[in-house]
C-alpha cells in the first residue's frame, strides 16, 4: 500500500505544478502542509514511521491536530494532492487521487486497527476524535 500511495503522491505532483495557480488549488496545498507539518510536530514526541507498525516505544499522541482527528497526515496528503489536482482537472488525474483515497483509507483502517492493539486508550480516544475529517468523518 505505501508503494502505490507513493506511486499515486509522485504521479499527481509530477504531473502538476508544485504552487498551483488557482486560489483553491493554493490554500488546499498550504494548508495541507500547514496541518502535515502541525503534526509531524506533534509526533516529535512519538516514532514516526512511514510503515503502519507500531514502534515498541511509542506512545499515543492526543494533543495538536490529534484532538481534532486521528490521521492528519493523511488529510494532509489529501489536501496537497486535491490543490495540485485542481491545477488541472482531468480525468486520468481525478482517477489517481480518488485511487490515492481509496488506498489512504485502507491503509488507515488497518493502522487504527494495529493503534488498538498496542494502546488500550485507542478505543476511547477514537470515540472523541473523528478518522479524518474533522466534525464528519
Amino acid at each position: 500500500m505505501i508503494t502505490l500511495q507513493l506511486a499515486f503522491i509522485i504521479l499527481l505532483g509530477l504531473s502538476a505544478k508544485v504552487v498551483p495557480a488557482t486560489l483553491s488549488g493554493w490554500l488546499l496545498v498550504t494548508g495541507g502542509l500547514a496541518i502535515g507539518g502541525w503534526a509531524i510536530l506533534e509526533m516529535r514526541h512519538s516514532k514516526l514511521r512511514v510503515q503502519p507498525e507500531v514502534a515498541t516505544d511509542a506512545i499515543l499522541i492526543t494533543t495538536g491536530p490529534y484532538r481534532f482527528i486521528r490521521n492528519p497526515m493523511y488529510l494532509s496528503v489529501l489536501l496537497v494532492t486535491a490543490g495540485w489536482l485542481l491545477d488541472r482537472l482531468i480525468v486520468w488525474r481525478v482517477l489517481i487521487w480518488l485511487a490515492l483515497v481509496v488506498t489512504l483509507t485502507l491503509k488507515l483502517k488497518f493502522e487504527e486497527l494495529l493503534l488498538r492493539v498496542v494502546f488500550p486508550d485507542y478505543e476511547k480516544y477514537s470515540k472523541t476524535t473523528k478518522r479524518l475529517i474533522p466534525f464528519i468523518w
